[in-house]
């Protein structure tokens, strides 16, 4: 049995834990190839952040409706909006506890290992504070306290098992696994699904009739209609755009940053249909690159704005005395995974037609994951 531990970082890039690298270990772990490890602190950190996150989306939901109610004219649009308020804070109140619920039901679900801090963790990790030892970056470094706690439930567990691998974007923790000699690490969960071992493991669990069907939809997907992936990446790549922070030298923000606000259609997209991954059952991931023309909002500097050579194209407003808010357009260059995700009860027959499978192709689901983004700028 495969023992993991996976740090708080990975559960917020996939929050809803319905990704394909997150389905493939559910079933990993449900099947009991692996036993899935939860350190009290990558909980709490999960748990805080979904609840955070929650109860910011319906601050927003309750503040733009108690807007429209200072506003409306209509009293039935008047009437609207108080239900509209008054279900936002009845939501508000039971949030958390939504939250905490789910979470509670898929560690259930995937039989996963809680452990809370043990006893004598707290003076291990002062020594490790101290002297600067892993996973601390530097000695009296507060900002790695957690991942310290993480860390020493890490110990035990590769104590206990004689192994434990590591997944976590994390590099400090990251790094302090790859040197323990009982330990693996990976950086992503599609990393350490995509190993052998979990590949092999997926196999294994699934029917051959439906692992031959999948085969042979691997050898249909360059067929299939290029407009119609294109235009299911373009659906599924806003949301995963949208509201990501992206970084080049050449933005005139103090920090070089930006915040991506509207999302262009992906052109100049390109399939690679020699390297699928099959993640579990049937879903099937097509890398992919393309370009996305996105506007960006960053903070500029009025006196480094009226400094500027070239101004076209940059679109300003007041934000304070001192900035210029400031949104433009850029082309942003992506690389990820389109994954299409076919029910696996539809593809458990024999004898299936090519066009039957086809039409499982374009009725199919998708997730889209960007793995590699970079603001494009000629000249630089």
């Amino acid at each position: 049995m495969l023992h993991v531990l996976i740090d708080s970082c990975i559960y917020r890039a996939d929050r809803k834990r319905n990704k394909p690298a997150f389905r493939a270990l559910t079933r990993l772990a449900r099947a009991g190839v692996l036993q899935l490890h939860i350190p009290e602190y990558v909980k709490g950190e999960v748990l805080s952040q979904q609840q955070r996150d929650v109860r910011d989306q319906i601050s927003k939901i309750k503040a733009a409706a108690e807007a429209l109610l200072r506003t409306a004219g209509a009293a039935n649009m008047s009437a609207k909006a108080e239900e509209v308020v008054k279900l936002a804070t009845d939501m508000g109140t039971q949030a958390e506890d939504w939250v905490k619920a789910e979470l509670q039901s898929w560690i259930a679900e995937v039989k996963a290992r809680e452990h809370p801090v043990r006893g004598d963790h707290g003076a291990r990790v002062a020594r490790a504070y101290f002297a600067g030892s892993a996973p601390f970056r530097t000695a009296k470094q507060r900002d790695d306290l957690p991942d310290a706690f993480i860390w020493e439930t890490a110990l035990d567990l590769a104590e206990e098992h004689g192994a434990l691998i590591v997944i976590s974007k994390d590099g400090r923790l990251r790094e302090a696994a790859a040197e323990h000699h009982s330990m693996e690490a990976y950086e992503t969960l599609d990393d350490f699904i995509e190993s052998d071992e979990c590949q092999d493991a997926l196999e294994e669990l699934t029917p051959q009739i439906l692992t031959e069907n999948v085969e042979r939809i691997k050898k249909l997907l360059p067929t299939a209609p290029y407009d119609h992936l294109v235009q299911r990446l373009s659906n599924d790549i806003i949301h995963e755009l949208a509201g990501k922070t992206v970084r080049h030298d050449a933005i005139p923000d103090d920090n070089h940053e930006a915040t991506i606000i509207t999302v262009g259609a992906p052109e100049n997209v390109e399939f690679n249909f020699t390297e699928l991954d099959h993640y579990s059952d049937a879903d099937i991931g097509i890398p992919f690159s393309a370009n996305v023309d996105c506007e960006l909002n960053y903070a500029i500097y009025k006196g480094d704005y009226y400094g500027l050579e070239d101004t076209e194209g940059i679109s300003i407003s007041e934000r304070n005395r001192h900035y210029y808010d400031a949104d433009q357009e850029y082309t942003i260059s992506i690389r990820g995974y389109l994954t299409i995700m076919i029910d696996p009860t539809d593809l458990e027959k024999d004898d299936m037609s090519d066009e039957e499978l086809q039409e499982l192709i374009r009725a199919a689901d998708t997730s889209t994951e960007i793995t590699e983004l970079e603001v494009c700028v000629p000249g630089w």
